[in-house]
């Protein structure tokens, strides 16, 4: 290991703290992303502590096998394993990784996960040489090291969080959430694109509800908890906010809103979006961080029909769906883990395991609330899906 300036950030998911440590410029994009600025030591006691570290050796001249990868222009994802190690590597098409992330194994016992990560990233003149092309490049006008940030939550981070909280029968779901009038939350599921985000935005813009979290939120003893990483707003997202794409807009730079207004004429409103705290959109009272679960609702696409249809669903089969939807969110990561954990004394479930394990979780925190499917056909208005959700509730 290199020398290294220490920093801290400690974010709370329901009953996990977890603290990050080590490297301060990437500790600090983590903690940014992750709308967790405290930086220095937290109060909180960590279940989870990932301490990052200089990993001193070139990328390269570690032996490895790739087990996972896909492909995001003009950057490849992989995921790769050696003898007791995780890596995660952002590569050119051609060339050395930008970056990479090493996570050793074996875990900790299960009272508290301390897991060391080791961090090779490029230089500050190489950074500052890529930054540029990486806003031009991202949808979210990112720089090179908040989009680094957003890869190791998605890629490490949240994954051991999913594991941890199952440890706890919690669940990391993939869906969003909001809060009714009456305090109670409602838990927005469904697969990539049914319109999570875009019912939840009407619910808050449009009903007087609260926002509570996008794409993953954590579900502990009867109770849904916020994510703190970023909410992902693009332009047909904002459609749904009054003033929305103005008040994202209005404090951001020139070359950020020229950037915005080319992306959008050129791509489409769903192609340009930028990551900011939920406060920022809606105001610190439109926002909660815990709330009693009320109702879950499973979104679901529909070749035809003429509005939404609402119906219920068994808690068995909307668990299986919820835990299925998880663990294909953290499918390379969890290959990753078991090919490391036979050659090491960790012990990783395998995914039926997870799977199983997940399904029960969901339904132990669900019963006794409402579950209901709704089915959007094409081109129906996302205020109609709000207004069914609304009216479910009452």
């Amino acid at each position: 290991m290199g020398e290294m300036t220490v920093a801290h950030a400690v974010f709370q998911l329901g009953p996990l703290a977890v603290e990050l440590a080590g490297r301060s410029d990437l500790v600090r994009a983590l903690a940014e992303e992750l709308n967790a600025p405290q930086i220095g030591q937290g109060s909180a006691a960590p279940d989870l502590r990932l301490r990052f570290g200089l990993d001193a050796a070139a990328p390269d001249e570690r032996p490895t096998v790739e087990v996972a990868h896909r492909s995001r222009f003009p950057f490849t994802h992989v995921a790769e394993a050696s003898t007791g190690m995780l890596a995660y590597a952002l590569r050119p098409k051609a060339g050395t990784p930008l970056y990479r992330v090493g996570l050793p194994l074996p875990f900790n016992p299960p009272d508290r996960w301390d897991v060391s990560v080791e961090v090779a990233v490029p230089g500050p003149r190489v950074r500052r040489l890529l930054d540029a092309p990486a806003r031009l490049l991202s949808r979210d006008y990112s720089p090179l090291m908040a989009v680094l940030a957003k890869n190791i939550i998605d890629e490490i981070i949240d994954p051991l969080v999913w594991l941890r909280l199952l440890l706890r029968d919690g669940v990391l779901a993939h869906g969003g959430a909001v809060v009714a009038p009456g305090g109670r939350g409602i838990l927005l599921l469904g697969a990539g694109g049914t319109g999570k985000t875009r019912t939840g935005l009407h619910l808050v813009a449009e009903s007087g509800w609260r926002f509570l979290g996008d794409d993953r939120t954590a579900l502990f003893d009867g109770c849904l908890h916020r994510h703190p990483k970023r909410l992902r707003a693009s332009a047909s997202h904002l459609a749904a906010v009054v003033a929305g794409e103005r008040t994202l807009l209005a404090p951001r730079p020139l070359a950020d809103r020229a950037t915005w207004a080319a992306r959008k004429a050129v791509l489409g409103p769903a192609k340009v979006g930028r990551r900011i705290p939920p406060d920022e959109l809606f105001g610190p009272s439109g926002v909660a961080d815990i709330a009693p679960l009320g109702a879950v609702f499973l979104l679901r696409a529909v070749a035809e029909g003429s509005g939404p249809q609402v119906r219920p669903i068994a808690a068995e089969q909307l668990s299986q769906r919820a835990a299925s939807m998880v663990c294909n969110q953290f499918w390379d990561a969890l290959r990753s883990f078991s090919l490391l954990s036979a050659g090491s004394a960790a012990t990783v479930p395998s995914l039926a395991d997870l799977h199983a394990q997940t399904a029960a979780a969901f339904t132990a925190n669900v019963t006794g609330v409402p579950l209901r499917v709704i089915s959007v056909p094409p081109r129906t208005p996302w205020r109609t899906v709000a207004q069914a959700v609304v009216a479910e509730v009452g």
